[in-house]
């Protein structure tokens, strides 16, 4: 069974098993497939490749997979069992949006799933919770690294394409092998060459233009979730303006909840790109008809409550839509939240005590965090301060004033630990 977006007969049905028995099991798409497809020799290529899961179990059953994989763009994540040569090898996309979960029964078996509820019902393997991942969660409101809800269970990272050897009683042998092509080794190369970080106005538009144009990639009609943020109108403006493509929109509206309703934002978008838009009611009937369902249906606990009206909007739309194009990180990546400009008014204080020396700062090193709240209370003339507690919203600060005033390492900004040292935090800083 599938969500059949690229070619729609049964022919890249899940499992996909090819002739020698090995199977596929493939979750999300690579939007790119075909230009891949181009890179590889003509002696090498098959016939009849016309879908990305074609694509991938070709590029594994011929052991191209290591070659091609950092070159992917999309969302997934893949299993696949070589009957043939007794291994099984997995990866999941450099972002993370396609969840994979592993867990080893009897220390030896593996077991893949793409819901830990899954793998938690192997009596093999402990479903008791892990309270130091319980403990992160509450922290930061999801699990970082490799943690899940369950002592026995684990997340294979991000960007990591993974290869193990498997005895003839199918348990682990020793030989193993990683590769990785994480967010750091891919998307950062890109941009920052020479130690010169490539992020013009020019370059943007182009990046985005082709993101754009590679979520095309469709043998059913797509359409557009709009919101009235700044990236899913910057989405409708590129589709329609960049690349001349009508998609409809659709909008949930709050006529209970004024404060949240950004559909009057979202029309006038699509009234001044002359784009069709339906607009979704959104009401607390339909949410109390659906909200277990909802809940059900998650895998682990989910701290955003947008899931509850994006699910609705979803469901409304999924009559006539299989794929509808939505967007994530425009407001964090360009200062799209009210609470950003906050953050600039407070920089401006602290840019006044930049000058004073390091040992100073390092004075503060046991300070409550609290304490600094009410200095930046002060700071700020007394407004809404839970905009702007620095120590939660630091990506568009400059690199010396994060140097100084960051201190606990863990509290680098709202994505918690998922990065390893404040190397690769700068690194990223940077970009903004």
């Amino acid at each position: 069974s599938r969500l059949a977006i690229q070619d729609l007969t049964f022919e890249s049905n899940q499992p996909f098993v090819s002739k020698g028995n090995d199977i596929l099991v493939f979750n999300g798409e690579i939007l790119n497939w075909k230009e891949i497809l181009k890179l590889i020799p003509n002696n090498l290529l098959e016939n009849n490749i016309n879908s990305d899961t074609k694509f991938l179990n070709f590029l594994l059953s011929n052991e191209l997979i290591e070659k091609y994989i950092d070159k992917f763009k999309g969302f997934f994540s893949f299993v696949y069992f070589s009957y043939s040569k007794f291994y099984v090898s997995f990866g999941r996309d450099c972002f993370g949006v396609k969840p994979l979960y592993y867990a080893i029964e009897d220390k030896k078996y593996p077991i893949f799933s793409s819901t830990s509820e899954a793998i938690s019902l192997n009596p093999a393997i402990s479903n008791n919770l892990n309270p130091k991942s319980l403990s992160s969660y509450l922290r930061f409101g999801f699990f970082p690294s490799k943690q899940t809800p369950f002592l026995g269970i684990n997340e294979v990272l991000p960007g990591t394409y993974k290869k193990l050897f498997l005895n003839q009683d199918y348990s682990l042998n020793h030989r193993k092998k990683e590769i990785k092509f994480d967010l750091q080794n891919v998307i950062l190369a890109e941009v920052i060459k020479n130690n010169q970080i490539d992020f013009s106005e020019k370059y943007f538009m182009n990046i985005l233009k082709s993101s754009c144009e590679k979520r095309l990639l469709s043998d059913v009609p797509i359409a557009l979730l709009l919101s009235g943020g700044i990236d899913s109108n910057l989405l409708a403006w590129t589709y329609k303006r960049e690349l001349g493509i009508n998609l409809p929109c659709f909008t949930i509206a709050f006529d209970q909840a004024p404060n949240f309703d950004e559909s009057n934002i979202a029309a006038e978008t699509c009234n001044k790109l002359n784009l069709s838009h339906e607009i979704i009611k959104f009401s607390e009937v339909a949410m109390q008809d659906q909200i277990l369902e909802i809940l059900g249906n998650l895998d682990q606990p989910f701290i955003d409550t947008s899931i509850i009206p994006t699910t609705i909007l979803c469901k409304a739309i999924s009559k006539s839509f299989k794929v509808a194009i939505s967007a994530d990180g425009g407001d964090e990546g360009f200062g799209g939240y009210t609470k950003y400009l906050e953050n600039f008014k407070f920089y401006n204080y602290l840019s006044k005590i930049n000058f004073l020396p390091n040992q100073l700062f390092n004075l503060l090193k046991n300070t409550n965090i609290k304490k600094f709240s009410k200095i930046a209370d002060i700071f700020l003339e007394k407004k809404d301060l839970q905009k702007s507690i620095f120590f939660h919203q630091h990506q568009l600060w400059p690199n010396k004033l994060i140097d100084k005033m960051l201190i606990n390492k863990q509290d680098y900004f709202d994505f918690g630990c998922f990065y390893e040292n404040l190397e690769k935090f700068n690194s990223l800083s940077k970009l903004s």
